[in-house]
């Protein structure tokens, strides 16, 4: 087995077109997409094109100073990046509304002055969300200072408070996590693309083995089929490894993607992500006489499996289940991609442990499969 390990990783770092597809084009491609598609993620310079058809109803039994307060923020998030907004005569068919997905967000106050949201699972519903907990912030400082004086907050948090004089500015200090940026996005989901994109592009190396009589020299050599299957799965798994851990620490040191605090488990995922892959490689070479066919069903069904996956154009809210995201959210890349930035922007494990054990099931099923199938082989 190590002989063929070590045969299969000469030939892949051997062939100079495989390096560049490898390596250099995933780097050239999320600096090319991460530039070209800034548009679409949220930033100062665009807000209003993420807030100009984001529609607000509230209904408030609140204090008559909070509501007012919160209907003069409202109206001057109107004025500056578009949003619009309404009192409903009642919550439930503001309710009603989201549900329908004619509204973003139904905001009720109640006699308490205690405010419950309720959105619908889009993006910018997320974003209007946290403008609200951004104006919650601030008017409970304010409150403090009203009641208990400027000496019941420190010095560190008046500088804070007095540093901001609007509504928007303070929606930027969400401590936890970060809006992910263009090249944040790209940087993390080109790096699980490539994943499979690469195992494309290696299966076609191993062609000349079938030619050459593979089942003859198997049997010659005394290996089982199940140890040349193994061999393959750890050749594939080692040279996949290299090249994604390659660009993902790249994509961290040089274009400064950002990982949250979440390196420790996206490493793990990744690793696991590259195991599924090298095992659809296995069974690739176990189930096709001709790898040429294997080979030009990769480069069929790989595209498809990017583009569902947010690899061409991004996908904001992995949460939804709506549209593509209904097809997409079964298949490999997006399963790994919604893993890694719930990682990254709120540390959700729970979603992490779903893609774990996504890849795990399906890498014994598909070893299983190829071993099945390609010890039936004469």
């Amino acid at each position: 087995m190590l002989r063929i390990i070590l045969k299969d990783l000469k030939t892949f770092f051997g062939d100079k077109t495989v390096l560049f597809w490898s390596f250099i084009l995933p780097i050239a491609l999320t600096l090319f997409l991460g530039n070209a598609l800034t548009i679409i993620f949220p930033s100062v310079d665009n807000l209003n094109t993420f807030f100009r058809d984001v529609k607000i109803e509230y209904v408030s039994d609140g204090g008559q100073f909070l509501t007012e307060t919160f209907t003069v923020f409202l109206k001057k998030m109107e004025q500056e990046i578009g949003l619009s907004y309404r009192k409903s005569p009642t919550i439930n068919k503001s309710i009603d509304r989201v549900r329908k997905r004619e509204i973003n967000l139904a905001v009720e106050i109640d006699s308490d002055n205690v405010f419950t949201i309720t959105k619908n699972r889009e993006f910018k519903s997320e974003l209007a969300e946290n403008l609200i907990f951004g104006f919650l912030e601030k008017y409970q400082l304010m409150e403090t200072v009203s009641r208990k004086g400027k000496g019941a907050l420190t010095q560190e948090v008046l500088a804070e408070l007095d540093s901001n004089n609007n509504y928007l500015a303070i929606t930027s200090l969400n401590r936890e996590k970060r809006d992910s940026s263009a090249l944040d996005y790209f940087g993390i989901v080109n790096v699980f693309a490539f994943v499979f994109w690469t195992l494309a592009i290696v299966i076609p190396l191993f062609n000349s083995e079938v030619k050459a009589g593979l089942f003859g020299r198997l049997r010659i050599s005394g290996i089982s089929k199940s140890s040349y299957l193994f061999s393959k799965l750890i050749s594939i798994s080692i040279f996949l490894v290299v090249v994604t851990l390659a660009i993902f620490v790249f994509n961290v040191l040089v274009f400064k993607v950002y990982l949250g605090n979440s390196l420790m488990l996206l490493i793990p995922l990744l690793l696991s992500t590259v195991i599924l892959a090298a095992a659809i490689g296995v069974l690739i070479i176990a189930w096709f006489t001709k790898l040429e066919e294997g080979g030009a069903l990769l480069d069929l069904v790989t595209p498809i499996v990017v583009f569902l996956g947010g690899g061409f154009l991004p996908i904001l809210d992995f949460s939804s289940e709506a549209g593509l995201n209904a097809i997409g959210r079964y298949t490999p890349l997006f399963v790994q991609n919604r893993a890694a930035f719930g990682l990254i922007n709120g540390g959700n494990f729970s979603i992490a442990s779903g893609a774990f054990q996504y890849n795990l099931t399906w890498t014994i099923i598909l070893i299983v499969i190829a071993i099945i199938v390609f010890n039936r082989k004469e």
